[in-house]
């Protein structure tokens, strides 16, 4: 079954994207995504950059400012999908994640409009898949989705499947799709033709069978199934400045801000509370409706089965609502969202508030389903999956410099250089060597963890079953770590990488041409490392094409592997993803089908990466010096900056936030004469974009 939903203006979400306010670091915006679907996952705080909301029949959909899309509700469990759960998220079109404008929702299906006027239906069943619409769209004010989705409705039997309306912005409609009983002859359910001159449209809804239409003239047109009444206008409407449609029945925002419903009534869907007034939008699920009034509260009538007329005392100011089936969405001013009513699916859990403030990240970390930060002030925040623990980061930690992930098994690095584990430990992961001290960098593997001493040294615990703890006997000048699956590798000080554990797929076997590298990554059972002119080498397993090194690959500072994935850091900090983001099942048989890798490869600026099973998460820098010689951002390069750079003489760029990497300036790897002979060249107070206020950065999210 569907469920109503108003237009969503597209226009209206470009114009706020700009204005968006983050709450946390100015100039640090976080970012977290699946790496085959580019699916927005958890982050540690609830985002506050949200332009726009959808509701499906049992899925949630918002838009953040940055063009990506976030979903949360389990995938619906038709009767024909006999195979289980399924192991991946909403199958999002990768093409759009980073560049979407508006968002539509059915029941089972939505779409999605990029930058480049691409419109993308996406829809997940027993066979997940895309569709590329018809276009290009350049000039859409709102987009509508109506009908069933991929299988007909057990439920009312009426013949028909998805379909998109896309209002433009000269006024006139595309309808794209249909239903079937249109198509087979039923004129009464046809949605590709509407009524003729409707003139010139302001804003259109879509229902399960029905669609509506406003025009400039404040006249309400409506279309398709009339079985319940829902497309019959009251005689006396009068002029209308909002409309939404629901399952089976119509709303109406009248110019004086009364609100008038028709259609199907079974369930008080279309009882209007009494002397309501002063609404300015209104939306209609299948068996309730929601009004927002001028003052930006909230209003909702028709059956509460679910608690979906429940609305929160404590939600604030809201813009716009959105129904699904049987629960409630609502998108505050303040850029955040809220949900209520049933949750069963997962469809209301809207992400939860890990910290209301933590600013200034140094480290990020990523395990198997759980996400680790640590920031300058050495405070760890863990949140996630917490099967194990994983989460449950020691109260007695003390000020941290650092954090690693493995799947279930979390790692602190403490100022002191002092280790602390927490999570599973049924492989002695957590068990950290007795008298372990001097610590600088730890690295953590699927069971197993890693750690380097201030001595070049490497200490290993943890699972050994492949050899991935033996280190090799008198291995010393170690500048950086990196720890696999099965398998670790470390770096020398001489640009050398030393490998051991498993070598099924050759991910310990050193590649000849192995040398002057700069820095290393370790997948389930590949490998990768950066030469110091940048350049990319990769070995290990590639069924998955994640060794499939891309050709035109630009010069590259750091690489990042997940499970069956590849990521790569240029020197202006965009990433490039390859490989493959893990296998999405179950389904029929032949079905199942592979996400290839992707990242916001047209964002750059980001400067700490982490790549986790099948999640990434990246910080990026949106106040970026103006010239890179300014060190200590202050807008001038002088001899503070000049002093900065002669105390890291000699020191080699290890990890994506290090002093030393900020101070390598001609990305070879490591701080020379070099640095400071071009940092002289760039002497004086910039000449360039300037440096970025903090208000600029939060007028760029």
């Amino acid at each position: 079954m569907i469920k109503s939903r108003a237009a969503i203006v597209v226009g209206t979400v470009l114009a706020s994207a700009a204005a968006v306010v983050c709450a946390e670091d100015p100039c640090q915006e976080i970012l977290a995504w699946n790496c085959g679907s580019g699916a927005s996952v958890q982050l540690p705080k609830q985002s506050d950059d949200i332009v726009a909301i959808d509701a499906g029949d049992i899925f949630s959909v918002a838009l953040r400012s940055n063009g990506q899309v976030v979903v949360w509700g389990d995938p619906p469990n038709d009767s024909s999908e006999l195979w289980g759960a399924w192991t991946q998220p909403y199958l999002l079109p990768q093409q759009a994640q980073f560049r979407t404008v508006g968002i539509a929702a059915g029941q089972e299906h939505g779409a999605v409009l990029t930058s480049d006027g691409q419109l993308i239906e996406w829809h997940q069943d027993v066979v997940p898949d895309h569709t590329f619409l018809p276009g290009p769209h350049a000039d859409v004010a709102a987009l509508a989705a109506g009908g069933d989705g991929p299988i007909q409705d057990l439920w009312n039997g009426q013949q028909h499947t998805r379909f998109l309306l896309v209002l433009n912005a000269d006024g006139t409609l595309t309808i794209i799709g249909d239903n079937l009983a249109g198509e087979n002859g039923v004129e009464d359910f046809d949605i590709q033709t509407p009524p003729p001159g409707m003139g010139t449209l302001r804003a259109v809804a879509a229902g399960a069978a029905h669609a509506l239409a406003l025009n400039d003239d404040g006249i309400v047109i409506g279309w398709g199934s009339n079985d319940h009444g829902q497309t019959s206008i009251p005689d006396d409407l009068g002029e209308v400045v909002a409309i939404a449609a629901g399952k089976n029945h119509s709303l109406a925002v009248r110019s004086d801000g009364t609100v008038v419903a028709w259609g199907i009534n079974d369930r008080g869907q279309c009882d209007v509370p009494s002397g309501l007034t002063g609404v300015a939008s209104v939306a209609g699920a299948m068996d309730h409706s929601v009004a927002v009034r001028a003052d930006n509260s909230v209003v909702a009538w028709g059956s509460n089965e679910y608690g979906q007329l429940d609305v929160p005392s404590d939600l604030g100011p809201v813009i716009r609502v959105a129904c699904g089936r049987w629960h409630s969405l609502a998108h505050r001013v303040d850029g955040s969202i809220a949900a209520w009513g049933d949750d069963r699916f997962g469809q209301s859990a809207v992400e939860p508030q890990v910290v209301d403030d933590f600013t200034a990240v140094k480290g990020l970390a990523v395990g198997k389903d759980h996400r680790l930060a640590v920031n300058d002030f050495g405070s760890v925040i863990a949140w996630g999956g917490n099967q194990h623990g994983q989460i449950d980061v020691p109260s007695s930690l003390g000020p941290a410099i650092a954090v690693a992930a493995g799947y279930d098994h979390s790692l602190a690095l403490e100022s002191s250089g002092t280790v602390v584990a927490w999570g599973a430990n049924d492989s002695g992961q957590t068990d950290v060597p007795s008298g372990l001290e001097d610590v600088v960098a730890l690295a953590a593997g699927g069971s197993h963890t890693l750690a380097l001493r201030s001595d070049g040294a490497v200490v290993a615990w943890g699972l050994n079953d492949r050899g991935q703890c033996d280190v090799p006997s008198g291995l010393t000048g170690v500048i950086a770590i990196a720890a696999g699956r099965e398998h670790s590798l470390a770096l020398r000080i001489n640009g050398t990488v030393v490998a051991w554990g498993s070598t099924q797929f050759g991910q310990s076997v050193m590649p000849e041409v192995l040398r002057n590298i700069r820095a290393i990554g370790a997948g389930g059972a590949h490998s990768l490392a950066v030469r110091r002119d940048g350049s990319v080498i990769a070995w290990g397993a590639n069924g998955r094409k994640q060794c499939r090194v891309p050709d035109d690959l630009p010069p590259v500072v750091s690489v990042h592997c997940g499970s069956l994935y590849s990521i790569a850091r240029t020197a202006d900090g965009r990433l490039i993803a390859w490989g493959d983001c893990g296998e999405r099942k179950p389904g029929p048989p032949n079905a199942n089908r592979y996400y290839s890798a992707i990242c916001p490869d047209d964002l750059d600026g980001h400067t700490i990466v982490s790549a986790g099973f099948i999640d990434v998460m990246a910080i990026r820098d949106i106040c970026p010096p103006c010239t890179p010689g300014d060190l200590n951002r202050d807008g001038v390069v002088n001899e503070v900056d000049m002093l900065i750079l002669y105390a890291l003489l000699g020191q080699p760029c290890v990890g994506d936030a290090s002093e030393a990497c900020a101070a390598d300036l001609n990305r070879d790897g490591a701080v020379g004469v070099d640095d400071l002979s071009i940092l002289f060249q760039q002497w004086g107070r910039c000449s360039g974009k300037g440096v970025i206020s903090a208000l600029e950065a939060k007028s760029r999210r």
